[in-house]
């Protein structure tokens, strides 16, 4: 319970809003927006090998969601 409000995580990832984001590999046209958008530099990766999220990382604001014009980033 406590990761929950301290490290925003759900271990057993029950819980809707604190789901990582992930990015579908097959939707992602490897346009980098994702990465230019997120604010605390989770999203790793390059336009030959693709693009992860760094779940430590991530603060799961969606911006990187909010912002992939190919529907390509699932989660929260």
């Amino acid at each position: 319970m406590i990761e929950h409000i301290v490290d925003k995580k759900c271990k057993a990832h029950k819980c809707k809003k604190l789901s990582p984001f992930t990015i579908i590999a097959d939707k992602c046209k490897k346009c980098g927006l994702c990465v230019k958008k997120c604010p605390v530099g989770a999203i790793n990766g390059d336009r030959t090998t693709g693009f992860v999220i760094n779940e430590d990382i991530c603060i799961k604001c969606g911006a990187c969601k909010a912002n992939c014009k190919f529907g390509a980033i699932e989660g929260a």
